[in-house]
């Protein structure tokens, strides 16, 4: 019977260390993708944030002398320059930004920011870009 046992006991040996070495990457290859992906949730939903209150900075640059003449909301030349000057704010956490007027009454700002990954960079991804674009309009109150 110490026969058997002996034998049963040297087949089995080495199997936890097989299902170590098959299961400790899959185990980094979720944590990656929890941990980075709740990264780059964040990032993105920051950006969106710094997009949309940019653009409303933008829209809040009314040409008052139009509005006064004719009734509409029109953005001042300066529209984009007030959307980068609050996006600059952010320039330390990466996040880069680029404005345009896609109307007489519309400010779009555009976010980048580059993220580093931590988990994932073991298995070669070690950044992946984010773009968010927000616009927004003078509202009139009409």
């Amino acid at each position: 019977m110490t026969g058997e046992a002996r034998t049963g006991r040297r087949e089995d040996r080495g199997t936890f260390s097989m299902f170590t070495v098959l299961f400790a990457p899959m185990v980094l290859l979720f944590a990656g993708l929890l941990f980075d992906g709740g990264l780059a949730i964040h990032a993105r939903q920051r950006a969106l944030d710094i997009a949309e209150q940019a653009a409303r900075a933008g829209a809040d640059e009314i040409d008052v002398e139009v509005l006064r003449d004719t009734g509409e909301p029109v953005l001042d030349g300066d529209a984009c320059g007030r959307a980068l000057e609050f996006v600059a704010a952010f320039d330390a956490d990466g996040y880069d930004g680029g404005c345009a007027l896609t109307g007489v009454d519309e400010v779009t700002v555009q976010i980048a920011k580059q993220v580093d990954t931590l988990f994932l960079g073991l298995i070669g991804v070690n950044a992946f870009t984010i773009e968010i674009e927000a616009s927004a309009h003078p509202e009139d109150g009409a």
